[in-house]
This record gives C-alpha cells, sequence and structure tokens, in this order.
C-alpha cells in the first residue's frame, strides 16, 4: 500500500488551464503528507513563433519526463488528469506503471490513474475526433491557436460556482495549441493501472452522458473503473477540493 511519505501525486489539467487550477487541492495534499506536482501542458499559452505551437505528443513527453524522475526515485505515482489532460496523462504512462517497473526489477512506479471530468479514450482517438461537431466554430475554425470568449465561457466551464470566482479562474485561461486536439492516443495507459473516475454530472463541457459512455468504454476493455459520482461541473478541483481530494487519497491507497 502506498504511503504519504514514498507517495507523490501529479496533477495535470485540461486544454486553456494553468497550473493555478490546482491550487486549492495541492495544500490539501500537503497537509496530509504527500508530495505535489501540478504540472502545465505545453499546449497552454502561446510560444515563440519559432517553436511553434505544442502538439499532443510534447504534452505527453513533458508529463512522461516528471513522472520519470519521481519513479526513479522509487516514487509510487498518482496522475490525476482534467479534460484534455486525461489524452496526453494516459499516454504519458508508457513504461512507468507500477506493475510494468516490478517486472523489470525497479521500485517505484504509477500506481492509480484519476481522471477528473477527463477524457478516457480508446486508442487512435483524439479530442477532436472525440467532441466531433460538439467543438464550438471558433475552435473547429481556429489557426495556430483557440481563444475562448470570457464573457460567456465561464458559465459552462465553471457552471457550479460563484460569478466572481468563475470570472476570475476564466481570465486565468490563456489561448490552446489547436493541433495539441489532433493528437492521437496511442497506449491505452489504462489497461496497467487501477482507474479512478470523478464523474461530473453538472459538467456543460463533457456532459455526463459522454463520461458515461467513456467509462464503459473502459469496462468493455477489461478496465475496473471505480466511479464516484458527484454534481460538480467541470473543474471539481476548484469547485469541491475537499471531495476530490478524497479521492485522490482513495486512489493512492488502493480503496
Amino acid at each position: 500500500m502506498s504511503t504519504p511519505q514514498n507517495t507523490a501525486f501529479v496533477l495535470v489539467p485540461g486544454s486553456f488551464s494553468p497550473t493555478t487550477f490546482y491550487e486549492k487541492i495541492t495544500p490539501l495534499l500537503k497537509n496530509r503528507g504527500f508530495e505535489v506536482h501540478p504540472t502545465a501542458l505545453q499546449s497552454a499559452g502561446e510560444r515563440p513563433s519559432s517553436k511553434g505551437p505544442a502538439t499532443f505528443q510534447e504534452d505527453a513527453s513533458y508529463i512522461h519526463s516528471t513522472l520519470l524522475q519521481l519513479v526513479e526515485q522509487g516514487k509510487d505515482v498518482v496522475l490525476a488528469m482534467n479534460s484534455y489532460g486525461g489524452f496526453p496523462g494516459t499516454e504519458a504512462t508508457k513504461g512507468l506503471s507500477k506493475g510494468e517497473r516490478e517486472k523489470e526489477g525497479k521500485e517505484g512506479g504509477v500506481v492509480a490513474l484519476v481522471y477528473l471530468a477527463s477524457f478516457l479514450a480508446p486508442v487512435g482517438m483524439s479530442l477532436r475526433k472525440s467532441m466531433g461537431e460538439d467543438l464550438p466554430d471558433s475552435i473547429k475554425n481556429a489557426g495556430d491557436y483557440m481563444t475562448l470568449n470570457y464573457e460567456e465561457d465561464w458559465k459552462n466551464i465553471f457552471s457550479d460556482m460563484p460569478e466572481d470566482e468563475a470570472r476570475h479562474y476564466m481570465n486565468l485561461m490563456p489561448n490552446h495549441s489547436t493541433v495539441s486536439f489532433s493528437g492521437e492516443l496511442t497506449h491505452p495507459g489504462y489497461k496497467y493501472t487501477p482507474v479512478t473516475y470523478l464523474l461530473t454530472e453538472g459538467d456543460k463541457i463533457i456532459p455526463v452522458e459522454a463520461q458515461r459512455q467513456m467509462i464503459e468504454f473502459a469496462r468493455g476493455e477489461g478496465v475496473d473503473v471505480k466511479v464516484v459520482e458527484t454534481s460538480a461541473g467541470h473543474c471539481p478541483m476548484l469547485s469541491i477540493p475537499e471531495k476530490t481530494v478524497d479521492v485522490l487519497v482513495a486512489a493512492a491507497s488502493g480503496s
């Protein structure tokens, strides 16, 4: 069983989202004795034109490097992902699950995947394919970077939060790399590591029906998905931080 002393949490935000979105749960986890690493998406925010927009694979590689550093220290790692973060996060676990590393005689490894209103997708799927016609025209037809409507989108992204707080977090959201949404999953990390899905019934970005379909897909692949149902909106780490932490800690302990 993982203990706080040897357990680290890696927290991956969703598209358009800074690591600030984990600022409520980070201290709560640290207060319980855990090591916490909010990990930025390379695709969130604009880069110099010489680099160009970040790809899905760059996101996955960056998360992989964070995970690798921790597991090489012998840490048991819980990877939590929100929204788009489920795509590169799942991809990033290749070769790093606890079971895979134990077979190689190595200590440490990823011991749990926690999908926070996140994409749990088949190999070959991208976010763009997954959302299909549900993507707004502003995203479907974007150039190098996608933008949000700062006067309107807070109502859906933070639908269960007070307006002043919702607007505060909305104003922290940068543009996001368009090409990242076309990156396709190649590694079904959920087949190698225990999975928890925090389902958000009030979600206006990934409707609860779509979340349930993803859970049933995974179960159809033989994955034992533990589901925790909540009435939260799309960012439970902000609207129900204490509950989210309870879910993460339970995943770490294997319960």
